[in-house]
């Protein structure tokens, strides 16, 4: 209900309508975790929201293209018969690599530098024992491509697989720690860094591992219930702490500000990639990562240098700025795209904005940098 057809509206009008669908998107999203069910009243109390808030410009781009890349998420293809999600959402697992080839396709017809997958490239009711098959029917379509793809990890990669052994497959340039966060700079003034939420999980680390004992001490504390995947008896943000959820681990925070505050100094700008969502208004409270609020604080300290942070996992396209002008844009599974459909896209980036060019389920959207 809040695509936009481009063609029929002005500049102007597009670029107001893609905050007033981020507001909609967002208090939806707060409406359903509050279980309230009259849709109506929640699209009235966002739309009032919006009317006492300054409009932003829309976003023009300027100058030339500085580079582009493709964007993909939760792709979380299996050999099995189609299923459901906990919600009774329906999963095509075997064609989630349908669309993964349409992508590949399409982002090679295109002069992309990079593209960017965002997690859960495998989903974790693959069997076991094809786990090698299922890893290596993907990635060898994101091989086909003439530049790199870039990983992040998600829980259902560390469902099926340990940690070192997705770095292999994914050729993910570990951190000193064995954690799975990194930075690259596409082309000179820019920086992505790819974040790993799950640094500090009780997935992917073995047993009696510091970080996996961390986890679960956390949870011990912050969930009551004996099984740790579920929020019952939880409350707002604090559904989060669940054990497919996990969190940034204190060196990772450290090196995150470092990289930031250099870039910074060198007059750079930044996009941060993470699997977890990390912004209460893009995603259910159960999906966002465990400190979401402190490396947000990092991150904002740093406004102006970091623009954007790109998220998956929630499954559902929804997008937000917050006080600072960053972007927030958590981005629609491949996993839920019906036969024929698909959830996939490009961004290019300029000096003053970057334009998002989605196909089928995931919206485009004009995003303006604030100075």
């Amino acid at each position: 209900p809040f695509r936009l057809t481009r063609s029929k509206l002005s500049e102007e009008a597009h670029g107001g309508l893609v905050e007033l669908r981020a507001h909609l998107v967002a208090a939806m999203a707060v409406a359903t975790d509050a279980d309230v069910e009259d849709e109506r009243a929640c699209r009235e109390a966002s739309l009032q929201k919006l009317r006492k808030r300054p409009r932003r410009a829309a976003a023009v781009p300027t100058g030339k293209r500085e580079f582009s890349f493709g964007i993909i998420t939760d792709v979380q293809y299996a050999d099995i018969p189609n299923g459901k999600s906990f919600h009774g959402v329906p999963r095509y697992y075997r064609h989630s690599l349908e669309v993964l080839k349409r992508a590949v396709k399409d982002w090679s017809a295109k002069d992309l530098q990079f593209a960017v997958q965002l997690g859960d490239i495998v989903d974790g009711n693959h069997p076991s024992e094809k786990a090698h098959e299922g890893l290596t029917s993907v990635t060898r379509l994101f091989e086909q491509l003439r530049c790199r793809t870039w990983h992040t990890l998600g829980n259902h990669c560390l469902y099926t697989s340990q940690r070192e052994k997705l770095h292999n497959y994914l050729n993910i340039p570990a951190a000193e720690d064995g954690a799975s966060y990194y930075e690259f700079s596409p082309v000179p003034g820019w920086r992505i860094f790819m974040l790993d939420s799950y640094d500090v999980s009780v997935l992917g680390w073995p047993e009696g591992h510091p970080r996996r004992l961390l986890a679960e001490s956390i949870l011990n504390e912050k969930n009551p219930n004996v099984n740790k995947n579920s929020p019952d008896g939880l409350e707002g943000v604090q559904r989060r702490f669940v054990k497919f959820g996990g969190g940034v681990s204190d060196d990772q925070l450290r090196w995150l500000e470092r990289k930031l505050r250099q870039a910074k100094e060198q007059d750079e700008r930044a996009i941060l990639c993470t699997h977890l969502p990390l912004h209460p208004k893009t995603a259910h409270p159960n999906s966002l990562l465990w400190n979401f609020e402190q490396v947000n604080e990092t991150i904002a300290s740093f406004a102006g240098t970091a623009v954007a942070v790109f998220s998956g996992h929630c499954h559902r396209d929804r997008e937000t700025f917050d006080e600072h002008g960053i972007y927030y844009r958590v981005f629609e599974a491949v996993l839920e795209c019906p036969p024929g459909a698909d959830a996939y896209g490009h961004i290019d980036v300029h000096e003053n904005c970057m334009v998002v060019h989605g196909v089928g389920r995931l919206n485009s959207a004009r995003v303006l940098f604030r100075s």
